[in-house]
């Protein structure tokens, strides 16, 4: 039993991310699969199913302590090396969890819409937001059509690929339903791929109320209209249903039965941050921000958003808000408009802009190319982790700081990477966490030299991992970046 206590006191998440990968490299793709399905299982419902029990646990464990040490850490993996398309199957959500930064774009827009084997038929491609949707098709190429008045119009296309929203999807399925026109297989239920991006998303989506805190009728929610619909083409077989998300443990509490993970947690980290740092008060954080630097901020409301824009503004920076075009409060202006434009066609901020602020509306979807519009941090002005994580994978690249919002009382002390630097990676015993401790001197919320737990669970906040093990000399941790 000495194994299955070990298994349930260690950080789930992070080590089986490293033995699945590291089992599909030695032993193959069944032994990392059953591995896969333990971990979704285990951290969406908080306890073991069959493949957690005693004794593939304890056959596996032995095999994995030597390949763990050797992993190659820098080694970048992306989506399309670790997901076997020959494993997709029909009747099940096939789960594909992409970090930002792993090549989902690449393996949706190549990989996964040539499974559309139907002649003349589009893979459907679904997405939460329009930012999303007119990311895609401008990533194709432009048709030339006419107006009906003699004027030709540019008409972007992704080949081989009908993209749009889940509400517009939804739509389509109401009107359809209520016209008596409603068709199966018009509706790519004949068999056709159906990728439903950034699924988590949506649900929220679904549960959304009006502007009067009202929860809209399901038969009026179309955006719940369009994931009853999906559901129902993943269990009849209609359809191969592919989501693809950085965060999707939202998706598995309404989809949990038919979940199927494919490749779960085997490509590696995406961007890195050089550092992480917690705040509590905005207006003091961009009080402190250097005019020297760029960078990219999310806010979700649009009037914090303005007010962000002003105190900026009065510091010499010049900032830019965006948000929904259907945002009838303040609509945007020419600058805001141009952003949006650059930012969809080009994958670039106008080079005058010095901050981009950012809402929901661009929360996925958006893209800033790092060749093209180099940022010197991300601030996200939410606690939300999943909202952290989508947010910060704007930035397509590695970043220098990201500023996380906390709870006042959460506030916490900045971790010194320099000073902890030779401490990464070293199996640390007691004696190395009380070396640690006395190093950086920190105090508790009770004036008190700060314990392990209080440190551990600092250095979680700030982005570091801690790793727990058991070799033949005791129990250790290990911090990794």
């Amino acid at each position: 039993m000495a194994v299955l206590d070990d298994w349930k006191q260690m950080d789930a998440l992070e080590k089986m991310k490293k033995i699945a990968g590291a089992l599909r490299r030695k032993y193959g793709a069944d032994a990392a699969h059953q591995l896969e399905i333990a971990v979704l299982r285990y951290t969406s419902l908080g306890k073991p199913d069959e493949y957690c029990s005693q004794e593939p646990v304890s056959l596996v464990w032995d095999r994995v302590q030597g390949i763990l040490d050797g992993l190659d850490q820098q080694q970048k993996i992306y989506v399309s090396d670790v997901i076997d398309l020959e494993d997709m199957r029909r009747g099940k959500l096939n789960l594909v969890y992409a970090p930002c930064g792993s090549g989902k774009t690449y393996f949706v827009e190549n990989a996964l819409k040539n499974m559309q084997k139907k002649p003349g038929r589009n893979m459907l491609y679904l997405a939460p937001t329009v930012a999303l949707v007119r990311a895609l098709k401008f990533r194709g190429d432009c048709h030339l059509r006419t107006d009906g008045h003699g004027q030709f119009i540019c008409e972007w296309r992704h080949a081989g690929i009908t993209a749009m929203t889940y509400a517009a999807f939804g739509s389509i399925v109401k009107r359809e339903r209520e016209n008596g026109t409603y068709d199966e297989s018009k509706l790519w239920n004949d068999g056709s791929v159906i990728c439903a991006d950034e699924l988590s998303q949506a649900v929220s989506q679904s549960n959304y109320t009006d502007r009067n805190g009202r929860r809209v009728p399901d038969d009026q929610n179309l955006t719940k209209i369009a994931l009853d619909e999906l559901e129902k083409r993943i269990s009849n077989d209609g359809n191969l249903v592919v989501t693809v998300s950085a965060t999707p443990l939202k998706l598995t509490g309404r989809y949990f039965h038919n979940v199927r993970p494919v490749g779960m947690y085997l490509t590696p980290k995406g961007y890195r941050d050089g550092e992480v740092r917690n705040y509590s008060d905005l207006n003091k954080l961009l009080g402190q921000i250097d005019p020297s630097k760029r960078g990219l901020i999310y806010i979700g409301r649009v009037s914090e958003m303005l007010k962000a824009v002003e105190l900026l503004e009065s510091r010499g920076i010049h900032a830019v808000a965006i948000y929904s075009r259907n945002y009838e409060r303040v609509p945007m202006g020419k600058e805001q408009l141009a952003a949006v434009e650059a930012l969809e066609m080009e994958e670039k901020i106008p080079d005058d802009i010095q901050v981009l602020l950012i809402n929901a509306a661009y929360e996925t979807g958006l893209n800033i190319r790092p060749e093209k519009s180099h940022l010197d941090y991300v601030v996200v002005h939410d606690i939300n982790k999943d909202t952290q994580t989508q947010a910060r994978g704007r930035y397509r690249g590695d970043i220098d700081t990201v500023y996380h919002k906390v709870e006042p009382s959460s506030e916490t002390q900045i971790i010194d990477s320099d000073k902890l630097k030779p401490y990464i990676g070293k199996r640390m015993r007691t004696q190395d966490k009380n070396q640690l401790l006395s190093e950086f001197d920190f105090m508790d919320d009770h004036h008190r030299q700060m314990r392990w737990p209080t440190f551990a669970k600092l250095l979680e906040e700030q982005g570091y991992t801690i790793e727990s093990g058991k070799d033949k000399v005791g129990r250790y941790c290990r911090i990794t970046k």
